[in-house]
């Protein structure tokens, strides 16, 4: 019953997320049906939304790597 519940709410999160990721790729596209992408104001977004984006990422990789390391040396030390 515990493992179903969980099934659930991690289904229920990553649905999210797809929504999420699926509303920014339409607005994307849109945009560049619109020929937006085209105007100033446009590539000033642009730049900052892909430059926000790459931040984010090299710091979620960063911590990722950070906490796995962490992981390891708690599993690997002998007492």
């Amino acid at each position: 019953m515990i493992f179903r519940r969980s099934r659930k709410t991690v289904t229920k999160n990553v649905s999210k997320v797809d929504k999420f990721i699926t509303w920014i790729v339409i607005t994307w596209a849109a945009a560049s049906i619109f020929w937006l992408s085209r105007t100033e104001k446009w590539k000033q977004v642009s730049k900052k939304v892909s430059t926000e984006g790459k931040n984010i990422f090299q710091k979620g990789v960063s911590t990722f790597w950070k906490v796995t390391v962490k992981v390891l040396d708690m599993f690997s030390k002998n007492k």
